[in-house]
């Protein structure tokens, strides 16, 4: 049986292990975060409560932004699941909790996916 105080300590490593996902899902390598920043800015790319990046409702990207959101969209994904089987819980558990924190992070202005519904911050 699991104690409370090892269940506190799971519970602060999981956390910690998230952070340091969410804050590595943020940060993209230069040329990249210009590229991730200017699709995002000209509202076509948002951020999903689901932990990942996507094509707003209605906009249309060319090649090279689609690429881009599928790139950082497998970094993430390969992120995710890395914690998930460290802490022994599912990967969208750990995705949805990633995607709450980006989604809330995201600067006014921003476009965010949140139920379903595309809306602006």
């Amino acid at each position: 049986m699991i104690t409370t105080s090892v269940k506190a300590m799971r519970v602060r490593l999981f956390v910690m292990a998230l952070a340091a996902a969410i804050l590595a899902a943020a940060a993209t390598p230069g040329a990249v975060a210009a590229d991730l920043a200017s699709a995002k800015a000209s509202g076509l790319v948002g951020e999903t409560a689901g932990g990942y990046l996507s094509v707003v409702a209605g906009k249309t990207v060319d090649a090279a932004t689609d690429r881009l959101i599928k790139d950082i969209n497998l970094q993430r994904q390969q992120q995710y699941r890395s914690i998930a089987q460290k802490n022994n819980v599912s990967l969208e558990a750990v995705a949805a909790l990633a995607g709450k924190k980006i989604v809330e992070r995201e600067p006014a202005g921003s476009w965010v996916r949140v139920n379903g519904q595309w809306l602006r911050k």
